[in-house]
This record gives structure tokens, C-alpha cells and sequence, in this order.
């Protein structure tokens, strides 16, 4: 009988949970049913909300790596061969999006929802910064960066914005 596959306050028998478990005849009486409540609510609550325990979706973790590793990985374009001709602003104005961006990716791997709009602005417009270092580079090295760096900014962008990341912003 079905009566035997319901297994009070297992997550499994909650509404909208996966799957029937095997239970013992005689379980799910009255007095059990009170736990189950319990249980289910406790579950529904940590369904319906993603955290860090049931893990996030791969797009966020892979956008939040990649704008991590690029960013830091940008404090070396200042080594490279011709950084020097680099005017100070841009690289004061960098800095201070890099910093946004390192601080907007802890928010983005939480999961906030502005945090994956403010790691999007301030991405799109690094990137529509070092457009004009593509056509007029100071050196070989600066636009061989920024033919890669280009690609792994738009990634991130791309990532944050795929439907399995839009469902698990709060």
C-alpha cells in the first residue's frame, strides 16, 4: 500500500520535494504528523532560498573565479613593456575598479542580485576603457593582454546573466 512509502519528516515527503521514501507500517500516525510539519517547513525554507551549504549555481562560482583571477592578474599589466606611457588617471581610475570589482564579486558569490549588476557595469566599462589601448597600443605585450583580457571580462558577464544564475539571486 502507499501508506508505507510516506515517511514522516523526511524532506523527501514534503510538498514539492522529490521522492517517496520506504517506511515502516504503522509510521505517519497523528502524533507524527506535528514533526513532519515541522520538518517540511524547516526544509521549504532552505529550498526556496539557495545558500552556501545546498551550494550555488556553476555559472556564479565560474563568473565570481574569473573576475577574481582577471582582476588581480590586471595588477601585472602595470609590469608589462610600455605600462609607462599609461596616464596616471587611468591607472588611478583602475585601481579603484579593481577594488569595486574584488568587494562586488564577495556580494556576487552570496548571491545579491546587485552585486551582478554592479560587477556588469563596472566590467563593461573596464572594458570600454581599454578599447582605446587595442587600436593605439603603447606595445606589442599591452595588446597581446588585451586581446585575451577582453574575451575574459565579457565570460564573466555572460555568466552572470545565464538563466541558471538569474534564478538564484535574492
Amino acid at each position: 500500500p502507499a501508506s508505507w512509502l510516506n515517511f514522516p519528516g523526511r524532506p523527501g515527503n514534503c510538498p514539492g520535494a522529490a521522492g517517496p521514501l520506504l517506511m515502516l507500517p504503522g509510521w505517519g500516525d497523528t502524533e507524527d504528523a506535528s514533526i513532519t510539519k515541522q520538518r517540511c517547513s524547516m526544509s521549504s525554507v532552505s529550498l526556496s532560498q539557495p545558500s552556501a551549504a545546498q551550494g550555488r549555481p556553476h555559472t556564479i562560482a565560474w563568473a565570481v573565479w574569473i573576475t577574481v583571477v582577471s582582476t588581480i592578474a590586471g595588477f601585472g599589466f602595470f609590469a608589462l613593456p610600455g605600462a609607462d606611457e599609461i596616464p596616471a588617471g587611468a591607472i588611478v581610475i583602475g585601481t579603484v575598479a579593481a577594488v569595486i570589482l574584488l568587494a562586488g564579486s564577495w556580494f556576487l558569490w552570496n548571491c545579491k542580485r546587485w552585486a551582478a549588476i554592479l560587477v556588469t557595469v563596472i566590467s563593461g566599462l573596464n572594458l570600454l576603457s581599454s578599447l582605446p589601448g587595442l587600436f593605439d597600443p603603447p606595445s606589442g605585450a599591452i595588446a597581446a593582454a588585451l586581446i585575451i583580457g577582453i574575451p575574459v571580462t565579457l565570460l564573466p558577464i555572460w555568466l552572470m546573466w545565464h538563466p541558471a544564475s538569474r534564478k538564484a539571486y535574492r
